[in-house]
């Protein structure tokens, strides 16, 4: 397991987020990870890091789901809405590659979608390709500046 690896999962423990890190072959999407771990799409997390306004947010929802942009928009109070460029990903993630998303990033407000919490356990991105985490669903809780709220398209 990786030194940056290792270190946000100490950083996920002190805020109080149970974790496992799990390492596997170089998979890049969603479906590849969780099957390699012999789990659902409904068992993973995706955390998208989006510009909202004139600022940056995190969004997690389960793998299984789709965001809802209305609901959001709504919820962060602006009509512009967009994923983070490559660029703008790197450097808000501290140089990560882009699609290995950790929960959390620094400085971000973190908006959690309900239907995390269906589930007891969750896999996340850890900042490799080669690891990723797996966390206790009601801790995310714990994140600086979170709140839960409905994000899914129903």
């Amino acid at each position: 397991m990786a030194t940056t690896v290792e270190e946000y999962s100490a950083q996920l423990t002190k805020m109080g987020i149970e974790n496992r890190a799990l390492d596997h072959p170089a998979l890049q999407t969603p479906p590849e990870v969780q099957a390699y771990l012999g789990l659902t799409l409904a068992d993973g997390l995706a955390t998208m890091l989006m510009k909202a306004g004139d600022h940056f947010i995190a969004v997690v929802r389960r793998c299984d789901t789709r965001l809802d942009s209305k609901k959001l928009k709504s919820l962060v109070g602006t009509s512009k809405l967009r994923m983070a460029s490559p660029e703008e990903f790197e450097v808000l993630t501290g140089g990560l590659p882009l699609g290995t998303a950790r929960v959390f990033t620094k400085g971000l407000a973190v908006y959690l979608d309900e239907k995390l919490f269906e589930k007891e356990y969750l896999t996340s991105g850890s900042g490799s390709f080669m690891c990723s985490v797996r966390v206790r669903s009601e801790d995310l809780k714990q994140l600086p500046d979170s709140r839960v709220v409905s994000l899914s398209v129903d």
